[in-house]
């Protein structure tokens, strides 16, 4: 191809690009349903971002997915979080644009999608178990399993991605190798063990100086107990391997501890990119969680109480997988066992 020939025009596709809108309503009418092809051009939009984050997610599984990763490559591994979140930011506010589209503009067309929902988008899928959502964890549509709303090409290969490496097994194993839980005469979740308990029997003075009526006092005590008691989930290894096997928890305790360790002297220099990575699975998380959240009140607002596309459920469905499909939902509960920094057991300061 000459330098004349390859131009803007032929590098990006465009004319391939822009001629892949076929209405349905032209098909069975000869006026078409005026805003199929804002429907057609959002959806097709999602999947070419859909498309950009895999490519930055099957980057990072590389990434991590060896035995040790370089500072560089962490630094690297979080610009490309970053750019997955702002990605998201665009599939949450296109729903905006969706909804500029009303119900009554939508019903033109919509029984002639009946077969077809984004419940069959297989990158979707990909992108939840590269992830690294366990098929366990998935909300159930129609009491089937969610790969069987695929082609058998695509079926086969979400179905392998879940037991391929995920960004979730691999941000676990490394955490596990976090050199800084354990040196000569220190054990981070000792240290933090007794200064948690520190820090309740200094709650327990409080209370029982300073509450003189006997009933907020009993009542004072009796939550500061409970919280004792949710402390031992992470601290005591053998409870919280209990809770674990009941998928409670996700990560092994060892990865959770460094994940807590990480947090807590977030400040350090070693520490902060780490503090980064961790925060950046914490915001995808979320972003995907509103965006679920976004869709499924538009799917309430556009459809109400009707069957959803492709015979799905519709916002209720929806609502289900937002609740359900957090893959680091470990960092969220995790926010339950900090401490204040004034509490905070001292680190030795070389490994700080």
């Amino acid at each position: 191809m000459s330098n004349v020939d390859f131009n803007y025009t032929s590098y990006l596709k465009i004319q391939e690009l822009t001629n892949k809108q076929e209405l349905m309503s032209l098909k069975n009418s000869p006026k078409p349903a005026h805003d199929e092809m804002l429907f057609i051009i959002v959806h097709q939009t999602y999947e070419l971002w859909f498309k950009q984050i895999l490519w930055e997610v099957d980057s990072i599984i590389l990434l991590f997915d060896k035995n040790f990763v370089s500072d560089s490559e962490l630094q690297l591994a979080n610009h490309r979080l970053h750019r997955i979140i702002e990605i998201q930011r665009l599939l949450i506010a296109q729903i905006d644009v969706l909804e500029t589209m009303t119900p009554l503009e939508f019903l033109e067309f919509r029984n002639l999608l009946f077969a077809a929902s984004g419940f069959q988008s297989a990158q979707f899928r990909l992108i939840e178990n590269k992830m690294g959502l366990r098929a366990k964890d998935r909300a159930i549509m129609g009491g089937c399993p969610y790969h069987q709303f695929l082609e058998t090409k695509e079926s086969t290969q979400v179905q392998a991605a879940e037991t391929s490496s995920s960004l979730f097994s691999c941000v676990e194993k490394w955490l596990e190798r976090t050199p800084y839980l354990q040196a000569e005469q220190y054990v981070f979740w000792h240290e933090y063990k007794l200064a948690v308990e520190k820090m309740f029997e200094q709650e327990k003075t409080y209370i029982l100086q300073h509450v003189d009526n006997t009933a907020n006092q009993e009542l004072s005590l009796k939550k500061l107990d409970q919280e004792r008691l949710s402390f031992q989930m992470i601290t005591d290894e053998t409870t919280y391997n209990s809770y674990r096997q009941e998928s409670y928890w996700k990560l092994s305790h060892r990865a959770l501890m460094a994940a807590l360790f990480i947090q807590v002297y977030r400040s350090s220099p070693k520490l902060n990119p780490a503090f980064q990575l961790i925060t950046s699975l914490i915001d995808i998380d979320e972003k995907w969680t509103m965006w679920r959240y976004r869709h499924a009140q538009m799917a309430g607002r556009m459809l109400g109480q009707k069957v959803g596309t492709g015979g799905s459920s519709g916002s209720e469905y929806l609502k289900s997988a937002a609740e359900k499909h957090k893959v680091f939902s470990d960092f969220f509960k995790l926010a339950t066992f900090f401490i204040p920094e004034s509490h905070l057991p001292k680190c030795p300061d070389h490994l700080l």
